[in-house]
């Protein structure tokens, strides 16, 4: 390693002196992230090709959504608004032993809390499996499978923390590229332990009648993709000079300090792990146990494709801007700036709306083309009653980012904890009116609580950014919502008519000989997709062309913007809004 300020020679130095740069950071970590986010989402065909949306899919998915959702009210937010600032800090203020001492802290603090979590998690594997997947209709050696799956994943719970500790280390010295590759290699370990599952086992195969290798794959091979999200950080750590070891003291100044940052990151993700057990109990109560929550787990991630791809991209590159004019006191300009910024947001996010309700039947006939010894039947329900959820989702995002740039993080926390919670009362008071065991119109409320109560969530950040910054703030907003209404209904009646005339098998237009359905689908979903994103931008061009000028500035000024932390490991931020599919990196599946 070259001395600091030294130049850097050969492949590598070359690599890390592009990494260095805010620019050549973003380029490298867009690259590998957008391979990892594509292989992360046929993560989801390998499930249902090789486990299967059954029985068995059912009892992997309850038991490993559990680490997770301890992880993150136990730890995952204070970690995430914590480690970056405290380290940066320690590096900038003092000596790089005090930023190996602040990162041994952070670790250790981290491991007192998570082991013990982990290791009483396996011990109440029962309970927590039988609040999860109750019902009459859940068969013994079911929830034992999952008690099993679920005592192997309990060591996930330290693992998730470690990664994200080393993680914050890495980028608070430069480093990106490391943490942005761990979640590829690790959804890559994951695909593999579901391929060796489903050599193992015959299609239809019972959990009582599973091998013991047969589980040990899928429950130890999952595992093994977490213990990826942290070996890879390993290697740039030493190559660093950071030296962890043992010790819960902080450098002078950074205990309090990282007290507060940590107690400031928690808050928001609660109200969203709350959402999240309740949809997991729902799916498995009044929908199938044979199922359902595979097949919602599935639509989760193909709604939130577009969000990740389409939204967070355009709301993290108008972020340094906002913060900037909040910093230099420039109130008139942030509140121009914040309703700009708002409409563009709102168009791109009803474009991927658009795109996701066109799509919905070719998507769930290309899941049915791959599935194993299940049915997918309500996926397609789940995605066109949650599609308007991309738009709840990004405005969430957006404006907790508006208010957190103000100073104003309780607002923030305030209107994204208002949308998951409603999330999770809509869910749970709709399953009242369900007949169990009816799968898809469980799928379809699952859709639909997600739609509304990330759209309330998004009204009432929008109420909050009007009361801190003015009605300014919002100027044009009404506009791109009335265009962008009819911009959706005009793309998701043409896309889906596409779609429907493509697919049927009595229309002139079949599915080409050579192709198999499950391709021909995948065809028919992007072509219906394309098309309604392209109606929406064309409408968009003709009413509301002020939010499509932002929104392409926007676009082209992404590569500038500053790297943040890969969604895999620090996916929420402190309002909880991103919160996309930690699965990304997490692995949930």
């Amino acid at each position: 390693m070259p001395p600091e300020g030294g130049a850097a020679t050969g492949g590598g130095g070359r690599l890390r002196a592009l990494t260095s740069s805010v620019a050549g950071a973003a380029l490298v970590i867009t690259a590998i992230t957008l391979v990892a986010r594509i292989v992360g989402f046929l993560r989801w065909f390998a499930l249902n090709a090789w486990v299967g949306p059954n029985e068995i899919g059912t009892a992997y998915g309850t038991a490993n959504t559990i680490p997770n959702v301890l992880f993150e009210v136990a730890a995952g937010g204070a970690l995430a608004g914590a480690v970056v600032p405290v380290v940066a800090a320690a590096l900038a203020h003092g000596t790089r032993l005090d930023s190996s001492r602040a990162a041994s802290a952070l670790l250790s603090w981290t491991l007192l809390v998570l082991v013990p979590l982990g290791a009483l998690t396996a011990l109440a594997a029962p309970v927590f499996i039988g609040f999860l997947l109750a019902g009459q209709e859940v068969a013994a050696d079911q929830r034992e499978l999952a008690v099993a799956l679920l005592r192997m994943f309990a060591v996930q719970i330290p693992l998730y923390g470690v990664a994200v500790v080393l993680s914050g280390v890495l980028q608070a010295h430069r480093r990106f590229v490391a943490p942005a590759l761990a979640p590829l290699l690790s959804s890559l370990v994951v695909m593999t332990s579901y391929y060796l599952f489903g050599t193992l086992t015959a299609d239809g195969v019972a959990p009582a009648d599973l091998s013991s290798a047969a589980v040990a794959w899928l429950g130890w091979g999952t595992t093994a993709g977490v213990v990826m999200l942290v070996l890879p950080l390993v290697p740039p750590l030493w190559r660093e000079g950071i030296r962890l070891r043992p010790g819960l003291t902080f450098p002078d100044g950074q205990g309090r300090r990282a007290r507060s940052l940590a107690l400031a990151g928690a808050g928001g993700l609660l109200a969203q792990q709350v959402s999240v057990v309740v949809a997991i109990r729902v799916a498995n109560t009044a929908g199938s146990p044979d199922g359902t929550l595979t097949v919602y787990q599935s639509a989760q991630a193909v709604l939130l494709l577009p969000y990740a791809v389409l939204a967070i991209p355009v709301a993290t590159a108008m972020f340094p801007r906002l913060s900037h004019l909040a910093a230099i006191r420039e109130h008139g300009a942030m509140a121009r700036e914040s309703a700009l910024s708002t409409r563009a947001i709102l168009a791109i996010a009803i474009a991927g709306a658009a795109a996701l309700a066109a799509a919905a039947v070719p998507v769930e006939a290309l899941f049915g083309s791959v599935a194993r010894s299940g049915s997918v039947d309500g996926l397609a329900e789940a995605v066109v009653a949650g599609s308007l959820s991309v738009v709840g989702l990004a405005l969430m995002y957006h404006l907790s980012r508006v208010l957190l740039a103000d100073s104003h993080s309780r607002d923030a926390l305030v209107a994204t904890s208002v949308g998951w919670l409603t999330v999770a009362a809509v869910a749970a008071g709709g399953a009242l009116a369900i007949e169990p065991g009816d799968g898809v119109a469980t799928l379809t409320l699952l859709g639909l609580a997600a739609s509304v109560g990330t759209l309330v969530g998004g009204v009432v950040a929008l109420v909050a950014v009007r009361r801190r910054l003015g009605g300014a703030a919002l100027a044009g907003l009404g506009r791109t919502a009335g265009s962008g209404l009819l911009a959706l209904t005009f793309g998701v009646l043409a896309g889906g008519a596409l779609s429907r005339w493509l697919l049927d098998p009595a229309s002139a237009a079949g599915a080409p000989e050579p192709l198999t359905p499950g391709v021909w689908a995948g065809i028919v979903g992007t072509l219906a997709g394309l098309l309604a994103m392209l109606l929406v931008v064309a409408t968009l061009a003709l009413l509301d062309r002020a939010a499509l000028r932002r929104l392409i500035a926007a676009r082209r000024s992404g590569s500038a913007a500053a790297p943040a932390a890969p969604e895999a490991l620090v996916e929420n931020d402190p309002s909880g809004a991103s919160g996309v599919d930690t699965s990304e990196g997490r692995e949930r599946e």
